[in-house]
């Protein structure tokens, strides 16, 4: 029974790769004692099991690994969670979420969404360290594409090409929070916004 459930596993992974262009491995507890799937992309590359979880193109992606960005991270656990510094899958909570670096670390959100320096609205100061958001336009929250419509507030770009609604700076010292918040963000009016310091992410 074991063998029957694996050749079909199998064929319809190979049903699934031809028509929708990813490969998919499916492992119902099976060869390496963990349930899970992966995905990969139609560029190509293995996929194994192993007893560490599923391996997609040298990722891990069982849940609970450490990471320190989402690029550590992939398959069904594709998001490295600020509060835990695991890859987990994606969080469901609006308080819940996923460390990066740049908005590409962010791309298995089905809706739009930039990796934004975290911002604490009680204080409307950067507080860091980065994170995947909305790309809305709201305070705080990313803005490639969208207006800003908070009160001074405009569309900042950093170092990395992240988007992101911040404020007008003229200082660090006028970010609010010294030795996290610099002022080193392009702001789209042309000046200077408050952005996470290289330090501090």
């Amino acid at each position: 029974m074991k063998q029957a459930s694996r050749n079909w596993s199998v064929a319809l992974a190979l049903l699934l790769a031809g028509c929708c262009g990813q490969g998919i491995l499916i492992d119902p507890v099976g060869a390496s004692g963990s349930t899970g799937s992966s995905m990969m992309g139609s560029s190509g590359g293995g996929a194994s099991s192993g007893s560490g979880g599923t391996t997609t193109g040298g990722c891990v992606t069982s849940s609970g690994m450490s990471c320190a960005s989402s690029s550590d991270c992939c398959g069904a656990s594709p998001c490295c969670e600020a509060g835990t510094s695991e890859c987990e899958p994606i969080p469901q909570s609006p308080t819940a979420y996923c460390l990066c670096s740049g908005t590409s670390e962010c791309s298995f959100y089905p809706e739009s969404v930039e990796c934004v320096p975290h911002f604490l609205f009680s204080s409307g100061t950067i507080d860091g360290p980065y994170i995947c958001v909305g790309n809305s336009g709201a305070r705080g929250d990313g803005c490639r594409g969208a207006s800003c419509f908070f009160s001074k507030q405009f569309c900042a770009t950093d170092q990395a090409g992240n988007e992101f609604c911040s404020d007008a700076c003229t200082s660090d010292l006028s970010c609010g929070n010294p030795g996290v918040a610099c002022c080193n963000a392009a702001c789209q009016d042309g000046g200077r916004c408050c952005g996470l310091c290289p330090d501090a992410g």
